[in-house]
């Protein structure tokens, strides 16, 4: 069995911030190992559980989803390539039915770029700035969606029913909630880091402000189960209340120091003879240390590797906070 705890979090992070993890490959990895609950993936390398009336939940440790048997099929949510043969051997051990149905999440490689091993007659389902999005990139490994939708979406196959919403940007524009409501499972994938500190720059979120209204709207649904796409364990719905408080004490501690300090305060430290450019990079670093050490006063040891990630998660809302 292999053993996955939150000693590995702080581990990650301190790396991350070191900046010794300079490639996407190596981040991915050195993700897997963050936790925050002791979780024992099988010898096999994955984790496999139905959550639901035959719907079930894979993790390898790293990433996670689920998938869905239908009597008529399977729906499969997104195609991640660091989990694809596991989880394609985990649908094959879980079920005879054929996979009919591929739901892409978002159009981020790291959860689709493997949908080009899927059966290339299943019907591949995306909110329609998802397809712009994979339109522009051109990806093989991605291939377009067959079908598409704007606001909401029902999708029913056998008596298994998913929805598909989709409420603005968030993580990624495109990226949409899905929710089976019978068995009470809610997904947006990115958005929260299990249990964990939010990954470094609050995930490269897009949309900061649509990120914190998020919490409120997946908050609104009736779920008892919260599949993250990150991190060994499914979330509940304190994962999502301890993310949003701590989003929201970033964001006043982020008002409190901009209301104190203003870029031209460091313009005049420094002098004329300072590039304007280093001058606002020392700000925004100034900045971030000051929202940081205000945050840790209160958050340090609350959630594994905060203590490294938040200066860097300061980044990204001080901007949002000037601009959006």
């Amino acid at each position: 069995m292999l053993r996955f705890d939150s000693l590995m979090a702080a581990l990650f992070f301190t790396v991350f911030s070191a900046g010794l993890i300079n490639n996407a490959h190596a981040e991915e990895r050195a993700l897997h190992q963050i936790q925050t609950d002791d979780v024992e993936i099988p010898a096999n390398g994955y984790l496999v559980e139905e959550i639901g009336d035959r719907l079930f939940w894979f993790s390898d440790g790293f990433q996670q989803s689920f998938f869905m048997t239908t009597g008529e099929g399977v729906i499969v949510v997104d195609a991640p390539p660091s989990m694809i043969d596991k989880y394609l051997d985990a649908i094959a051990q879980t079920t005879r039915e054929p996979i009919t149905h591929v739901i892409y999440s978002h159009a981020h490689t790291d959860h689709i770029g493997a949908a080009d091993r899927m059966p290339q007659d299943a019907i591949r389902i995306a909110h329609q700035l998802t397809h712009e999005s994979l339109a522009r990139a051109n990806d093989p490994r991605r291939p377009l969606p067959t079908q598409t939708f704007v606001d909401r979406m029902v999708l029913t196959i056998g008596n298994q029913v998913l929805e598909l919403s989709y409420e603005g940007p968030n993580h990624l524009s495109g990226n949409v909630i899905l929710y089976a409501p019978r068995q009470k499972v809610l997904s947006l994938m990115d958005f929260l880091f299990t249990g964990s500190s939010p990954f470094p720059y609050l995930g490269h979120a897009e949309d900061i402000p649509g990120l914190m209204r998020h919490h409120d709207i997946l908050l609104g649904y009736d779920f008892d189960v919260f599949v993250s796409g990150h991190i060994a364990r499914a979330a509940t719905r304190a994962d999502i209340e301890l993310q949003r408080q701590y989003l929201h004490d970033l964001r006043d501690h982020t008002d409190a120091v901009l209301a104190e300090t203003s870029v031209f305060d460091t313009f005049q430290r420094l002098g004329p003879e300072t590039a304007m450019m280093s001058a606002m990079s020392m700000w925004l670093d100034e900045m971030a240390e000051e929202v940081s050490n205000r945050m840790l006063e209160t958050w340090a040891g609350r959630m594994p590797g905060i203590e490294t990630t938040t200066r860097y998660n300061a980044v990204p809302m001080i901007q949002s906070r000037r601009v959006d």
